[in-house]
């Protein structure tokens, strides 16, 4: 997946200022959950599946999204939430680091925006002690 500054160059400098200020309130946000995790004992030295969500309000706008995503090659799917609205999940396997999780999310997010979507955080199942007792 290209990353959030290899589309830069065609973008205006507000464009760019926004970019920049969206990336780093992520960077700062990811960094606390990161460390939250860690300091609970979560291995972040292990790949994982990650997932991130994306929110549409309508389901061609998530269909058209899931296509986008599919069509970079990773791996999505959506269903109907409670509230009406459709949750876009993209899966991604890779150790959960800082930059990493940061590019990825903006990303996402940015081309989630270009389907009237928005970014809705990420996750993954820790199952690092499934089978021990």
């Amino acid at each position: 997946m290209p990353s959030l500054f290899s589309a830069v160059g065609n973008k205006t400098i507000e464009e760019r200022t926004a970019m920049a200020e969206d990336y780093h309130a992520r960077l700062e946000e990811n960094a606390w959950v990161l460390a939250d995790m860690k300091a609970n004992g979560v291995d972040l030295s292990k790949e994982r599946i990650i997932d991130f969500a994306h929110v549409f309000n309508n389901k061609a706008a998530a269909q058209s999204f899931v296509d986008a995503v599919v069509a970079r090659g990773l791996v999505a799917e959506f269903d109907l939430k409670d509230s009406g609205e459709y949750d876009v999940i993209v899966s991604l396997r890779l150790k959960p680091n800082l930059n990493e999780i940061t590019v990825h999310e903006s990303d996402l997010g940015k081309l989630a925006r270009s389907f009237h979507g928005h970014a809705d955080g990420w996750g993954f199942i820790n199952d690092d002690n499934v089978g021990s007792h």
